[in-house]
């Protein structure tokens, strides 16, 4: 009975998985050229700004504990990988 429970979860997530990108392919085929064009155009913009705009009112103190914070994760990950 769990087996059977486990099959049709995952054959309903399996379903979930397969129906976005069909949506999302359909989509793109009514949705006019010039729109998503411009639409992803702004969208680099909007968010390259916003990057910009947190890169530059970052103090030093603040990029210094970002660097740090990479850091100990990458360390942590190298240590996972090579032991």
């Amino acid at each position: 009975m769990f087996f059977a429970f486990l099959l049709q979860s995952g054959a309903q997530r399996n379903k979930s998985i397969v129906f976005l990108p069909v949506v999302l392919g359909y989509a793109t085929t009514i949705i006019p050229h010039w729109f998503t064009y411009y639409g992803s155009v702004v969208l680099f913009v909007v968010f390259g700004v916003k990057m910009l705009y947190e890169g530059i009112s970052m103090d030093a103190q603040g990029a210094q504990e970002e660097l740090e914070e990479v850091q100990a994760e990458l360390k942590k990950k190298d240590e996972e990988v090579w032991g």
